[in-house]
């Protein structure tokens, strides 16, 4: 591939990809020219600040030549979150392009402080002090309430805890999620009391499976 058919390549996707996911999404064509670093050609420049034809990197300064190093453009830079100066969190990748003439990169940019703000606007909005049910039943209800759901969901796994591995134990948790259990009181030293793991493992997985959509 020929430098201008890399270039018209990678310009094509960047528009296409801008135009895709709309405003809030930058992209833009970096090449190193002259040992410097240049943004050649950009679209929705507004979620950086940035324009064309210039060494300006998402940072709000010039992009180093580290960047276009040997062990860098090795490897391509997926879904890493950007503070910029302005205050805005965005969500940037990065591709690189190399040929015998030519070095040229793909920045891709999301703006996502509006759905951080959302997010933690959703999380006050429905988090709770706690479950009503356990809070008027006595301590036995609660924990009958408890097993109530864990066993519901060990019918539906299909197999006897002694037998279950990491990520049977995992999938488990998962379904107690799905039914609310972790909303319940005393309900993580329940769960990890039942499978045999510590409460530190129990919160580990959440992570995990929070991580996983």
């Amino acid at each position: 591939m020929t430098r201008e058919e890399a270039y018209q390549f990678l310009y094509k996707l960047a528009e296409g990809i801008s135009q895709m996911f709309g405003k809030n999404c930058e992209t833009v064509i970096h090449e190193l020219r002259d040992g410097e670093v240049w943004s050649i050609a950009i679209f929705n420049g507004h979620v950086s600040g940035r324009t064309a034809n210039t060494t300006m990197g998402i940072f709000g300064k010039p992009i180093g030549i580290e960047v276009f190093s040997q062990e860098q453009i090795q490897k391509d830079n997926c879904n890493q979150l950007v503070i910029h100066p302005s205050g805005k969190m965005i969500k940037s990748s990065t591709f690189f392009l190399r040929g015998e003439d030519y070095q040229f990169a793909l920045g891709i940019n999301y703006d996502i402080t509006l759905m951080e703000q959302m997010k933690r606007m959703l999380g006050d909005f429905t988090a709770s002090e706690g479950d009503l049910f356990s809070n008027i039943s006595e301590e036995k209800g609660g924990e009958i309430h408890l097993e109530n759901i864990f066993e519901t969901c060990l019918e539906a796994m299909h197999k006897p805890i002694p037998e279950m591995k990491k990520e049977e134990r995992k999938a488990m948790v998962k379904l107690l999620r799905e039914r609310n259990f972790f909303n319940l009181q005393r309900s993580v030293p329940y769960a990890a009391g039942k499978l045999g793991v510590s409460k530190y493992t129990i919160y580990k997985y959440l992570n995990e499976i929070e991580r996983e959509g």
